[in-house]
């Protein structure tokens, strides 16, 4: 006698979660980009050399946050290396002018060349300090490369969002009917990531677009986000496990070598009542099984053409 399967060994396995080399969108469990290009999983070895290979151009160098340097303080500048260039060349261009005098021991007491030695050491060790601080700052600007910060899609329709605010936003904590959130380096984009609950847009010609929930694209403007440091933007990558285990790298992506160091996270929130512009087509399927007559209608609703995309008001 054949031992049933269980339920849960009935299920198909759960995928690890993707990233689109493209456009960088996060896809969870099977899900497909409407772009159509590859995705990788960050948390195998070469989904991770892919991604890092697109971010770094191979394997990211040991140090992936570096912070410019300010310029010095006024305290600092008394007691830094250049201060000593400065004393000397001052000491010495004094010396050699006095060479040149009657009375050298006069000389030396002369403010004229006291100020011309003051002077010229001076913009002297303020080249060396420039110079100090241009070379920090080249070496500071080594940074991920991502893609360009999408375009907004042409809207085929508007209207508002009807439904309950049941999701929560994964940056700021807001209750929502949708987000999305980005994570930039410079102005490129590491990753994408966009949710929304069931919910229906009410456009403005009186039809009901019903959205499920799950992945959606939100297009949006810089100027309408959001912006979060990055260790809340780490945490969301810690969450959805995108970047390999303890045992590949280390579990904390501040401290990983990973393709998701931007500078910045940024957010957006769709809440009910909300304007949006709809730029995916959308279609009628039906609701109920066929009619009994031809005389009875049968019931439809509509709703979008593969993944909804939505586009905010001043995208």
């Amino acid at each position: 006698m054949a031992v049933p399967e269980s339920h849960e060994a009935s299920k198909p396995p759960v995928r690890a979660p993707r990233v689109c080399l493209c456009c960088r969108t996060l896809l969870l469990d099977g899900e497909s980009c409407s772009c159509g290009m590859e995705a990788v999983a960050p948390a195998s070895p070469t989904g991770w050399s892919a991604l890092c290979d697109a971010a770094w151009g191979g394997s990211p160098p040991s140090t992936i946050r570096r912070f410019r340097r300010a310029r010095s303080s006024a305290l600092e500048t008394l007691v830094s290396p250049a201060t000593g260039v400065v004393v000397a060349s001052m000491t010495v261009l004094t010396l050699f002018f006095s060479l040149f005098a009657d009375d050298p021991a006069e000389a030396l007491g002369k403010p004229g060349l006291w100020m011309v030695g003051i002077l010229m050491s001076a913009f002297f060790g303020h080249c060396v300090r420039s110079g100090h601080d241009v070379r920090l700052d080249l070496a500071a600007d080594i940074r991920p490369r991502g893609v360009p910060w999408p375009d907004a899609p042409r809207t085929r329709m508007a209207g508002t969002v009807d439904g309950e605010a049941t999701l929560l936003s994964p940056f700021s904590g807001t209750p929502c009917s949708a987000w999305a959130v980005w994570i930039v380096s410079g102005d490129e984009v590491l990753l994408r990531d966009a949710r929304c609950a069931s919910m229906t847009i009410l456009t403005d010609g009186g039809e009901r677009i019903d959205i499920p929930a799950g992945r959606v694209e939100i297009a949006a403007s810089m100027i309408e986000l959001s912006s979060h440091p990055m260790k809340i933007a780490d945490a969301f990558v810690v969450a959805r496990r995108l970047h390999p285990p303890p045992v590949l790298g280390d579990d904390d992506p501040r401290q990983a070598n990973h393709p998701f160091a931007g500078d910045v996270g940024f957010e957006i929130i769709l809440t009910p009542g909300a304007r949006v512009g709809i730029a995916s087509a959308v279609t009628a399927e039906p609701t109920e099984s066929p009619a009994h007559s031809y005389r009875d209608p049968l019931a439809k609703r509509m709703v979008p053409q593969g993944t909804a995309v939505l586009v905010t008001r001043a995208a």
